[in-house]
């Protein structure tokens, strides 16, 4: 984001971090009635970590918006696996990208071929075959790593990578196109 509104740019790129006090509902006494519980677990349902990071990513991609050039900028949200969910990417605003840790043994498909389409019968098919785990593909030598720079820990270090793309994820991500990054530890 822009240092000061109606700049187009600036050295600020981002927000480092978004910070939201989101507390769980208090839970009922042993006591309470069926209604206090039913509204309880319908809160609780409600205040999940997970719901209110999506909420949070409206706000912020509406905030770039007016911004000069906020309206073709995407938003780039970073999030550990506990936002890498269906939560989070079923309601994820346009122009917005999320980049999440998943499971080491996600189950990940490919997008369907023209063999595999319906044809004008039934539902549109999401998936095709079912490909590999992220971690038999991180062990795969046939698929050659791609050296990249990062900044991390206040140095600039290079990183071996694995790009695989496109994916679909059907636990999470429905019809979403999804793209697997595998990153090998520096150390």
């Amino acid at each position: 984001m822009p240092e000061h509104p109606g700049w187009s740019a600036s050295s600020a790129r981002a927000v480092p971090v978004d910070l939201l006090h989101a507390p769980s509902p208090r839970k009922p006494s042993r006591r309470a009635d069926a209604q206090q519980w039913q509204n309880w677990r319908a809160l609780s349902a409600a205040a999940t970590i997970s719901r209110r990071g999506a909420e949070r990513l409206t706000p912020l991609r509406h905030a770039i918006d007016p911004f000069v050039g906020g309206a073709t900028r995407p938003l780039l949200a970073c999030a550990d696996a506990t936002f890498t969910n269906r939560t989070v990417l079923r309601d994820l605003p346009p122009r917005t990208t999320l980049i999440g840790r998943i499971r080491k043994d996600a189950r990940l498909y490919a997008l369907p071929t023209a063999e595999e389409e319906n044809h004008g019968r039934g539902r549109h098919r999401c998936y095709g075959q079912l490909r590999p785990t992220p971690e038999p593909w991180r062990r795969d030598e046939s698929i050659p790593w791609t050296t990249v720079q990062a900044f991390a820990a206040g140095n600039v270090h290079d990183f071996d990578i694995k790009f695989i793309q496109p994916l679909r994820w059907k636990h999470a991500g429905g019809e979403r196109q999804l793209s697997l990054l595998i990153v090998r530890p520096i150390a």
